[in-house]
């Protein structure tokens, strides 16, 4: 059973680990669209080549923003996926775990019930030795 609990503790910290990663990569998704709304912002409907247009790269700037974007939603959402698995995984462990400690518990009681049993009938046998030995001593002190 010690192995049993190691393993659910292993799987909740590796669902842990999973969760946060997924996590980092959703915050990281939320940086770039931020960034994109940022950038949308700041050119103000200006088209590149127009006198008012100040940044010359900003078209280039933005597809890479968006190629980020559409790599981070992928891996956001793959993630996403990895944490969802072990997090499943983490939950057949427990049901494993706990099956395994109720039958432990289920045997233990037998045992515990057949040791009682065990030990009552060696103080009963104990009981009427000592009522024997007693018997036996006043019958002795009664006849002299």
């Amino acid at each position: 059973i010690r192995h049993a609990f190691m393993a659910r503790k292993a799987t909740i910290v590796r669902r842990l680990e999973v969760r946060q990663a997924a996590d980092a990569k959703a915050r990281e998704l939320v940086g770039i669209q931020q960034q994109i709304q940022l950038a949308n912002s700041s050119m103000q409907g200006a088209v590149p080549g127009s006198p008012y247009f100040n940044d010359a790269n900003a078209h280039h700037k933005m597809q890479l923003l968006q190629m980020d974007q559409e790599r981070l939603e992928m891996e956001a959402s793959m993630s996403d996926e990895q944490a969802t698995q072990s997090a499943d995984h983490a939950k057949e462990v427990a049901a494993i775990l706990k099956q395994e400690v109720a039958r432990l518990a289920k045997i233990r009681k037998e045992e515990w019930i057949l040791s009682m049993m065990s030990l009552a009938v060696s103080m009963r046998d104990s009981a009427r030795d000592v009522k024997l030995v007693w018997e036996k001593s006043s019958s002795d002190n009664i006849s002299k």
